[in-house]
């Protein structure tokens, strides 16, 4: 019974992850589905320690983790010191404090790659209701009167969110049909993939749009390895055909990033440059711990020559952080990021050195980290103009990059022989005779 109900949970939890533009009253605090779930997966965790089944993978970024929680609460701390008001407060921590606790839950709760998978289909549906009210033509966002052009937030609550959020579900929505056995299945995700495809576009995000551009290049490198190039190749082609039938309104939104004339009309890319060079401004002033979070904008309010911008958000996740909780922040951040992208790498590396042993639950491992990585990247790039740390797609691939790294080297070890040698962790062209199936002690 406990089992069916937890594999119910990984889904659910997986589907509240983009659905973020709704939200519950309760006692004046706003609880959003996907604060709801990480409250249901602290129990599900507990009933799993308790059962002693939970998830046993070495995370090499639980102390950045806390250091990144402590440069956090020295910034709230330092914001409700200065006379920053409670409310903003409090709704900025109960967030970031789910974020953390959603990555340190999810790193015992999940230990296998089922379970990775489960929580992927709740992510590849929890998008697809997301972005339904878009392509229907409902929940249009404010921002069509300022800008002049039709955007679209679906149920993610803003535009540039859904964009980059249909970004992480598409990658991971092919991931899952790679290893996926069912033509049934198959037809359903590419369905779903259609569907963010279309939310991208319906979004009018330029950042969604570059992200697009990277992670198709990754796919491209990386299936050339694999032998898999066919269908990055394709993938492309339709990308350069599609652009014939796109709306005129995509190529107005994307003429803003080349056209002079364009990009004076909008006024928001000025606009962002004009906040960004104020957030650096508010990390000189103390490099150490920042300004205090969320205490940017009334930073910014108390400064004497001001700022012209209507909004003071700082459309960058990096100059957020270091304005915000200084280098005591932004060096955890990083270091979340970098071991994140390191354990995809190191467990793409370890499947495809070792692809002649054909073990199906290696190649699916492999399928996994393949376009989690991709996923991760779209959100790497997202970071430069979006507050990307404050994303539960982000910190959702990131909390699962050890775990998948981790279920590789379980299922490495299960194959290794008792003759056989150990190979280093990422073969080099100069080793071309090392043994296809050789186990590294050290993945």
């Amino acid at each position: 019974m406990f089992n069916r109900v937890r594999r119910f949970v990984l889904f659910a939890i997986g589907a509240s992850v983009p659905i973020q533009g709704v939200a519950f009253d309760a006692g004046g605090l706003l609880a959003t589905p996907f604060k709801l779930a990480v409250a249901v997966l602290l129990v599900m965790a507990t009933v799993q320690y308790a059962a002693r089944s939970g998830g046993s993978h070495r995370d090499r970024k639980t102390l950045w983790i806390i250091g990144f929680a402590v440069s956090f609460f020295v910034g709230t701390v330092m914001a409700l010191v200065a006379g920053l008001p409670p409310a903003p407060v409090l709704r900025s921590s109960t967030t970031m404090i789910a974020l953390i606790s959603f990555y340190l839950l999810l790193g015992y709760a999940v230990d296998s790659k089922e379970d990775i998978v489960r929580l992927l289909w709740g992510l590849a549906f929890g998008g697809a209701f997301t972005v339904l009210p878009a392509v229907v033509g409902l929940q249009q966002s404010q921002s069509v009167v300022a800008y002049g052009h039709e955007r679209f937030s679906g149920l993610s609550g803003q535009e540039n969110l859904l964009g980059a959020d249909m970004c992480v579900v598409l990658a991971a929505s092919a991931g899952l049909f790679f290893i996926a056995r069912s033509k049934v299945r198959r037809a359903i995700l590419i369905g779903i993939v259609t569907l963010a495809t279309a939310g991208i576009a319906l979004s009018l995000s330029r950042s969604a749009f570059l992200a697009l551009g990277f992670m198709w290049g990754l796919w491209l490198y990386r299936s050339g390895s694999r032998g898999n190039l066919q269908y990055a190749v394709l993938a492309g082609m339709l990308a350069i055909v599609s652009l014939a039938f796109l709306p005129e309104s995509v190529m107005d939104r994307l003429g803003t990033i080349f056209d002079a004339t364009e990009r004076a009309r909008d006024g928001s890319i000025q606009g962002r440059f004009e906040v960004g060079a104020w957030g650096i401004r508010a990390f000189m002033s103390n490099p150490i711990v920042g300004v205090g979070t969320p205490r940017f904008p009334v930073w910014v309010h108390e400064q004497p020559d001001g700022l012209s911008a209507s909004w003071h958000t700082i459309h960058n996740a990096y100059i957020g952080i270091a304005a915000e909780q200084g280098l005591l922040g932004l060096v955890p951040f990083l270091a979340i990021l970098t071991i994140s992208w390191m354990d995809y790498t190191a467990c793409w590396r370890a499947v495809r050195s070792r692809r002649l042993i054909n073990d199906p639950v290696l190649t699916e491992l492999g399928h996994l980290a393949l376009f989690l990585q991709i996923a991760l990247l779209s959100g790497l790039v997202g970071g430069m103009f979006h507050q990307q740390h404050r994303s539960k797609t982000m910190w959702l691939m990131m909390a699962l990059s050890p775990i998948v790294l981790s279920l590789a080297r379980e299922r490495l070890e299960a194959l290794r022989g008792p003759d056989e040698v150990e190979a280093p962790l990422f073969p080099t062209a100069d080793e071309p005779h090392d043994p296809p199936h050789a186990i590294p002690a050290s993945l």
